[in-house]
């Protein structure tokens, strides 16, 4: 749609319906939009026929608020996200609440290389997340998952030597001993704590 619009500097798609695209591939939408840094759309957003949503901000260098973050994402038929922030070296944090992620089977290198990102929060829908999810996020402090039961990952320590070593992981209270004792998530089970003990 804007692939590779390298001078592409601000752009308003507030007031835009993506219901009524019938694409099943949303793919790379703003990818290499190199210089975006400012981006409005509306807070409820819906991919309600995509299944693949992959580089859609791949290599957007510049843009540190995401309208993503936030928003109400429908997107229950997606199953790809790879790559989806790939190389955004300014984006802070990530609040994807309010995303369906029903249908995600695939999050390879969803935040590779975003090294700026302190927080990340997974919606309680998430059941799966690959081990590479958060590869390279040098600065990332907090890892919030909200599903009560520990999605499919695998917290390999060689990713782990890829995070702030004081970086901490945020779960439903109830489902903390949970986390610590699922496959996949052992490694990082001295790093999970209960909702409630996270510093607002």
């Amino acid at each position: 749609m804007f692939e590779r619009c390298y001078n592409l500097k601000s752009i308003d798609l507030t007031g835009w319906d993506f219901s009524k695209v019938v694409t099943t591939n949303a793919r790379l939408i703003f990818n290499g939009c190199s210089m975006l840094k400012e981006l409005k759309m509306d807070k409820n957003i819906s991919f309600a026929s995509a299944t693949q949503l992959s580089d859609v901000f791949n290599s957007c260098f510049e843009l540190k608020d995401n309208p993503f973050s936030g928003a109400t994402i429908v997107m229950d038929k997606v199953t790809t996200l790879s790559g989806m922030f790939v190389y955004n070296f300014q984006l802070q944090e990530m609040d994807m609440t309010n995303w369906d992620f029903t249908s995600v089977t695939n999050t390879n290198s969803m935040f590779q290389g975003c090294q700026n990102l302190k927080k990340v929060i997974f919606p309680s829908t998430c059941t799966f997340l690959t081990n590479n999810t958060l590869n390279l996020c040098f600065n990332l402090e907090t890892i919030v998952v909200l599903a009560t039961t520990p999605p499919t990952y695998a917290v390999t320590t060689a990713y782990l030597s890829y995070f702030n070593p004081n970086y901490k992981i945020y779960v439903p209270d109830a489902s903390v001993e949970d986390y610590k004792a699922a496959t996949g998530w052992l490694n990082a089970a001295d790093h999970i704590y209960g909702i409630s003990e996270m510093e607002s």
